[in-house]
């Protein structure tokens, strides 16, 4: 609380004039406040109103005593402008050769919400290897979505654009391949109750190849797709119905899916099932699918932990329509479709399939989280995978094949707390099937540290038994400070083992991947 001063002065002037007065006089006190600091001051109004009329003798004179307001400083407090938009990004630069900008505004306290994305990123002469030879690789991706929301309707736009050009490093005729794709997609969504809503979208994708000295190539793809959800008590049913269609050109691959869902859950247990059909042109032998999943998962405080412990489990059929655009840009120097008399459109990949996940929280600063995974192949629809295998190489591309599988997969995740420290331990492993851009065993280890304006972080990954690649540490490190509350400064070390020896790292096969840089980066944040 505030003190305020204040001091009364009565003056006893009137005293004097009383001699002159015939009658008897009205005293009023002359009022002086001082506020000593810049607080509001409450003055009560003073009700000048008498209750009878009072005769003054002839030749008096009547005034109007008027009182002085008090003079109050009062600071308005300082109200930060709040932006209805956030941004931020990194720009960085490097040896040997590497730059990279990444751009992101959002919208997000708009009541029509929007995020548009920015990344370039490129790097030229691989440990001293020249880009002239081909020693080089470049990315750059657009993206954004908006969306209007109006009473009970919803309208999403979305749209991509991503550019990715790799050199062949003198190991084919062909000096690049150029891989593009746009990608648009509308979605609009209706509320007809509290319970019920109905929506609608279509996805549009155009995926383009070119390689030097050899025939351009494009795939086209389109997705129109409807669902029905009704919401109550925990309860949730949606019935959903898509159709897919890819072109190249003179083959296309149609695709149709019909879905129920069921789900119901509250704070601490969730039940959910799916049963579905597939129908289509290149779907394997059977001419209609029956995809399903079961699954339930339990969540429940304990005593010595903060965090709630989990259990989830899951199973059934899965089966799932892949794309040309898909496997290739997730798929390091391949292409689909590329060696003679080979298919020209990926087909379905089914699976028998279990999952079971378990997070354990030990203590409030550590816990263990495990994913195992199941799947085996269903109905001859194999999975679909590049072959990093000389024998399946064409002017410097691998070609994809489809093959029966019986995986096991399991991650196991530490997360460690103490102090300002956060560490993350994690172990990778494939057994029986291991798929072609994967290690057998991996294990991996993260730690960050910060203090006041000063951050570290280094991650350290150990290819146990590596496949397509090689088998030395990858060791990245960075180093921050923070200017100020908008801009951040900092040193990062990527694949430093091979920073330092200047040798390569090998990808598919015979590639060389991005291996051993040093940028300097700003980050930036409005």
């Amino acid at each position: 609380m505030k003190n305020i001063k204040s001091k009364y002065m009565v003056l006893a002037g009137s005293l004097f004039l009383s001699g002159t007065l015939f009658a008897e006089g009205i005293y009023l006190p002359d009022l002086t406040t001082v506020v000593e600091d810049n607080s509001e001051v409450f003055i009560p109004e003073i009700d000048m109103e008498m209750s009878q009329e009072v005769e003054l003798p002839f030749g008096t004179v009547k005034t109007e005593v008027v009182l002085p307001e008090p003079e109050v400083n009062v600071e308005e407090p300082v109200i930060e402008e709040k932006n209805d938009f956030t941004m931020e990004g990194q720009v960085g630069v490097g040896y040997p050769g590497n730059f990279n900008v990444k751009y992101l505004l959002n919208g997000i306290t708009n009541e029509n919400p929007y995020e548009m994305n920015f990344i370039y990123d490129t790097m030229k002469n691989y440990s001293g290897l020249s880009q002239a030879d081909g020693f080089y690789d470049r990315n750059l991706s657009v993206s954004g979505n908006k969306i209007f929301n109006w009473d009970v309707n919803q309208l999403n736009l979305e749209g991509m654009f991503n550019d990715t050009e790799n050199g062949f490093q003198n190991l084919a005729e062909p000096a690049f391949y150029n891989r593009s794709e746009y990608d648009a997609a509308v979605t609009y969504r209706r509320m007809l109750s509290k319970s019920f809503s109905i929506s609608t979208s279509l996805e549009g994708n155009l995926f383009f190849r070119s390689i030097e000295k050899v025939e351009d190539a494009k795939f086209g793809y389109l997705n129109p797709s409807v669902q029905g959800k009704w919401e109550r008590n925990g309860f949730e049913i949606s019935l959903e119905g898509n159709y897919s269609l890819e072109n190249s050109g003179d083959e296309n691959t149609h695709r149709s899916c019909f879905s129920l869902n069921l789900q119901w859950r509250n704070r601490f247990a969730e039940i959910f099932g799916k049963a579905g059909t597939v129908l289509g042109n290149n779907i394997g032998n059977n001419k209609v699918l029956v995809p399903f999943t079961l699954g339930t998962a339990v969540t429940f405080p304990v005593k010595f932990s903060d965090r709630d412990m989990n259990i989830g489990l899951e199973g059934g059929l899965s089966s799932e329509g892949k794309t040309v655009h898909f496997l290739e840009q997730n798929c390091p120097f391949s292409a689909f479709g590329y060696e003679e008399g080979g298919q020209k459109l990926p087909g379905e990949v089914s699976d028998w399939y279990g999952i079971l996940k378990v997070c354990l929280p030990v203590k409030s600063s550590f816990a263990l989280d495990m994913n195992v995974e199941y799947r085996r192949t269903a109905f001859g629809n194999g999975f679909i995978q590049p072959v990093y295998s000389e024998d399946y190489i064409v002017n410097g591309l691998y070609a994809f094949s489809s093959s029966d599988r019986q995986l096991i997969a399991s991650r196991e995740n530490v997360t460690l707390k103490a102090g300002p420290v956060n560490m993350h331990m994690g172990w990778i492993s494939y057994f029986d099937f291991v798929p072609s851009t994967a290690n057998e065993q991996e294990v991996f280890v993260s730690a960050d540290y910060s203090y006041k304006n000063w951050d570290v972080f280094g991650e350290i990954d150990f290819p146990l038994v590596a496949q397509n690649g090689d088998s030395i540490p990858v060791l990245d490190l960075e180093g921050g400070y923070k200017l100020n509350k908008h801009a951040r400064i900092a040193v990062n070390l990527k694949d430093t083992v091979k920073l330092i020896d200047s040798s390569n790292r090998m990808i598919a096969g015979q590639y060389a991947a991005r291996s051993g840089s040093v940028s300097v980066l700003l980050d930036f944040k409005y």
